[in-house]
C-alpha cells in the first residue's frame, strides 16, 4: 500500500516536470537520500529525491465502530494513515537554482493537485478512498534532527504530509446476518 501510494506521487509528479520543463527524463526518484552508511548516492546527483520519513496512523480522525451490523457486510472502519515525504534537491555548484526550480513546481503541482481519489486518477488503487497532501511546516530545530537522523547534511527541500483514507474493506467483504432467536435446550431449575 505504501509502495502504490508513493509510486503515485511519483508517477504524477514526474509527468507534470517531464511536460512542464520539456524534458525527456525523469527527475525525481523514489529512493533514500543516502547509502546505508551515509554516503551520498551518484545516482542521486542532479535529481529531486522523493524519500519516505515517517510514517504513523491518524489518532485525531481515528474511528470507532459502534454499531453491530444488520444483514450486511462485515466491515471495519477505515484506515487513516499520515505518511511524511521529503522532497530533496541532489543539485549541486551551477545547477543549485535549477534544483530549487524543481522544488517551486513540486510546491505549485500540490498546491493545484492537493486531493487524489478514484474520480480524479482513476489509476489509484482502489483502497485508497482518498489520498491528499499538504506542506508540513516544521521548525528549524525539527528539520535539523530530521537531517541528522537521516545521516546527510541539509538539502534544500519539502516536507509534505501525505494523508491516506484507506478502505481495509476492498476485496475481502463478506456477507453477515444479524442474530434473530437464540434456541437453548437445557431448562432453567
Amino acid at each position: 500500500m505504501l509502495n502504490q501510494s508513493l509510486t503515485f506521487l511519483e508517477n504524477r509528479l514526474n509527468q507534470q516536470l517531464m511536460r512542464e520543463k520539456n524534458i525527456n527524463e525523469k527527475l525525481l526518484v523514489l529512493t533514500n537520500i543516502s547509502n546505508i552508511d551515509g554516503d551520498k548516492d551518484p545516482r542521486n546527483a542532479n535529481k529531486i529525491v522523493m524519500s519516505l520519513v515517517n510514517i504513523e496512523e491518524d489518532a485525531n480522525i481515528k474511528n470507532i465502530n459502534t454499531g453491530i451490523p444488520t444483514s450486511t457486510a462485515a466491515q471495519a472502519e477505515p484506515f487513516h494513515l499520515n505518511c511524511y515525504i521529503l522532497f530533496s534537491s541532489q543539485f549541486e555548484g551551477n545547477s543549485y537554482t535549477t534544483g530549487l526550480s524543481y522544488l517551486s513546481s513540486i510546491l505549485s503541482f500540490f498546491k493545484n493537485n492537493a486531493i487524489f481519489s478514484q474520480q480524479n486518477a482513476p489509476e489509484l488503487n482502489p483502497a485508497f478512498m482518498r489520498l491528499s497532501v499538504e506542506l508540513s511546516n516544521q521548525s528549524f530545530e525539527t528539520m535539523h534532527h530530521l537531517w541528522q537522523a537521516l545521516g546527510t547534511k541539509y538539502r534544500p527541500s519539502l516536507l509534505y504530509k501525505m494523508r491516506l483514507l484507506l478502505d481495509v474493506n476492498e476485496g475481502r467483504k463478506q456477507e453477515i446476518h444479524a442474530i434473530n432467536q437464540i434456541k437453548s435446550t437445557s431448562s432453567i431449575k
